[in-house]
């Protein structure tokens, strides 16, 4: 028995056959994506590059984990706080958010990358907290289960931290983009209560450095998607590293330099058919608002 979970761009679907998860992709069909060994596994999303967290199970563990898988990579433990783990979302950068049971018992939320491992995001004044979607600046939405009752929405990024929607119980978060979030608002009229779904618009703050590797995902989408082959994407995706790399050494004018030889080949894809004008638009609206954010003459 099976059951499809969820698709991206690429047509790639996840699921589970008979209790264990799986990728479908047109290359290769049906792969399974948990350890040998598990009894028990569950996709649970994918992101535009066919990257998958889910949640597994087998005996040498207790309660369920959960796991990042690439085809790259193959399967990955998430880590954990103290001991359960469930991964609810993943960004087009790989990152997971999910929650964990942590060493003092309380469940918190995480976010977990390759690069940083688990990070906890923690539960403030409140019995315990979950994070439910990440966008790919790495922005978190999650709950705050408060000691009183109540519910808080909260946003976390690693530059500053956990910062709350609302103070009380009449609001419901579900999905964070890139500056907006959607959800439901409750509002009380004579006549009695109506929720209404709502749209909260914030301040997109992500450090230059993770706005490189946000055009760099579009560039790796690109390449999936077979709209550029590898080395017009290498071509791109080199002068961006070459730009992160003169960022860590503050060469602020050697970045500007690069980041406009990225514009200058996008331009020139455009010009030459490579990328439609609506896919270079993307990239090139990226590029301009962090040369913009640097100062760039």
């Amino acid at each position: 028995m099976g059951s499809a979970r969820a698709i991206n761009d690429l047509g790639q679907v996840i699921g589970n056959i008979d209790n264990q998860a799986i990728i479908w992709t047109p290359e290769n069909n049906i792969t399974y994506l948990a350890l040998e060994e598990s009894n028990l596994s569950y996709a649970i999303d994918i992101n535009q590059v066919g990257h998958v967290v889910g949640r597994y199970q087998n005996p040498t563990i207790v309660g369920q984990r959960s796991f990042f898988w690439s085809e790259e990579t193959g399967f990955m433990d998430n880590e954990t706080l103290g001991g359960y783990t469930q991964g609810l979302a993943i960004n087009d950068s790989g990152e997971i958010v999910g929650t964990s049971l942590n060493s003092t018992g309380s469940m918190e939320a995480f976010i977990w990358s390759i690069d940083h491992g688990i990070i906890g995001l923690g539960i403030g004044d409140g019995n315990y907290s979950t994070a439910h979607d990440v966008n790919n600046f790495g922005h978190v939405l999650g709950r705050m289960y408060e000691i009183g009752g109540e519910i808080r929405i909260f946003i976390w990024s690693q530059e500053d931290g956990m910062q709350y929607l609302n103070a009380v119980t009449d609001t419901e978060a579900y999905v964070i983009g890139d500056g907006h979030i959607v959800g439901v608002k409750r509002w009380e009229y004579s006549g009695g209560i109506e929720y209404h779904a709502t749209l909260w618009k914030f301040q997109v703050n992500a450090p230059p450095e993770a706005q490189i590797d946000l055009i760099i995902s579009e560039i790796d989408s690109l390449i999936v998607n077979g709209v550029i082959n590898n080395g017009q994407g290498n071509a791109l995706i080199s002068k961006l590293e070459a730009a992160k790399k003169q960022l860590d050494k503050d060469n602020i004018n050697t970045t500007c330099n690069l980041l406009r030889a990225f514009e200058n080949q996008v331009q020139a894809f455009i010009s030459s058919g490579n990328i439609t004008p609506e896919e270079g638009e993307t990239l090139l609206g990226n590029v301009n608002s962090l040369i913009t954010e640097l100062g760039c003459d």
